[in-house]
């Protein structure tokens, strides 16, 4: 066999070589292929076709803590109050001591004849520290208090009648007359523009700030008695308001030949707004019409004394008619009444208790002949 030559042998080494080279490069990116990570698979679904849901709403936040029930809206108070004796005060309503002060800030309001043509009203008040400025503040008479006696009120008045001493005295009120010295000092002052415009006897103010303070220093007692604790109405629930068969987006009563008040409703807060004197009823201390969620009107018995003051006897007890108006409409009802220390007992047409929407209370006691009107938007009287 012939030997290969140096050249040949070369050629094959080099062939060779050549040969492993190749073969190192191809190994080389099967395994860079083989390292690359994978494409996810694709879901089907997700090409095309309905948006993807969207993520859960979050959860509502808690509602604010609620305080105690309010006796006599049927509403909860703030959550720092702590239900205590609310306080009655005298408001004036002779037209040229208005506009009053603070009194649109009223849980409960009793508005009443106080003498010949003149009305005044008994305003309750639970959470009042926060009322800037109140009144003003007006002497008594004792069927105000019998008014307000079943609330177990402190009574703020400055003043008063001689049957509303005799009244307080017989039953132990607890009042704060302005007419005493330390009683004036804790609780009141004098405005002197209303001195200037209205007259002394119509100038005497309070405050939220100085009731506080007043009853602390007086040492009147703030807890409620058990009698008082309980609701004073059975109130609908928010659910299922009260709705009557009578129309009543005006009501008009007439007090006096020098006074008629007008409640006029306002569809899109589901309240009235008060006028008298043929004005919006304003409260000057916020400069915000006096509104009303619930309004009684009772027909009451009245007799003049026959005083030169011209005093007159209000009935606060036995029973009458009257009316329930509230978010727009009315019904006739019944009262009763048994005694000064015990509240209203109010009846439906048919006999049945009076079921109330929760709200602040208004009473307009007129006399069994007053002329009362409720009417549908822009009709004429419906009733009287």
């Amino acid at each position: 066999m012939p030997t290969a030559t140096p050249v040949r042998r070369a050629l094959a080494l080099l062939l060779a070589l050549l040969l492993i080279l190749s073969l190192a490069a191809c190994s080389s990116e099967e395994e860079s292929v083989e390292t690359v990570n994978p494409v996810d698979p694709v879901d089907p679904d997700q090409l095309g076709g309905d948006e993807p849901e969207a993520p859960p709403e979050p959860p509502a936040p808690p509602e604010p803590p609620k305080g105690p029930l309010n006796p006599f809206t049927g509403l909860y108070e703030a959550a720092e109050y702590e239900l205590a004796r609310p306080v009655a005060v005298m408001i004036n309503n002779l037209k040229t001591a208005t506009p009053p002060r603070g009194l649109s800030f009223y849980d409960g309001a009793f508005e009443v004849l106080a003498e010949g043509e003149v009305n005044r009203i008994i305003a309750l008040f639970y959470d009042y520290a926060e009322i800037p400025e109140l009144g003003s503040v007006r002497s008594a008479r004792d069927y105000y208090f019998r008014l307000a006696r079943p609330m177990d009120p402190i009574i703020a008045h400055y003043g008063g009648s001689d049957a509303a001493y005799i009244y307080i005295k017989q039953n132990g009120l607890d009042t704060m007359n302005g007419m005493e010295g330390d009683v004036h000092n804790a609780l009141y002052w004098r405005d002197e523009e209303r001195i200037r415009t209205a007259g002394y006897e119509h100038s005497v103010f309070t405050s939220g700030e100085k009731l506080v303070s007043g009853v602390d220093k007086l040492g009147r007692r703030t807890d409620l008695k058990e009698t008082a604790l309980e609701p004073f109405f059975a109130f609908a629930g928010e659910e299922a308001p009260v709705s009557g068969d009578l129309a009543a987006e005006q009501i008009s009563v007439r007090y006096s030949s020098y006074i008629t008040a007008v409640f006029d409703y306002d569809s899109e807060r589901g309240l009235y707004l008060r006028s008298q004197y043929g004005a919006p009823h304003m409260d000057e201390a916020v400069d915000e019409q006096i509104t009303v969620d619930n309004l009684f009107v009772l027909r009451v018995p009245h007799r003049a004394v026959g005083d030169e003051a011209g005093h007159i006897e209000v009935q606060t007890t036995g029973s009458g008619e009257g009316y329930y108006f509230s978010r727009g409409t009315g019904q006739a009802i019944q009262w009763s009444k048994q005694s000064d220390s015990e509240f209203y007992e109010f009846t439906d047409a048919a006999g049945n208790p009076l079921t109330v929407n929760p709200g602040r209370m208004w009473f307009c006691i007129v006399k069994p002949s007053s002329e009362v009107t409720h009417t549908a938007a822009g009709d004429g009287a419906a009733d009287a």
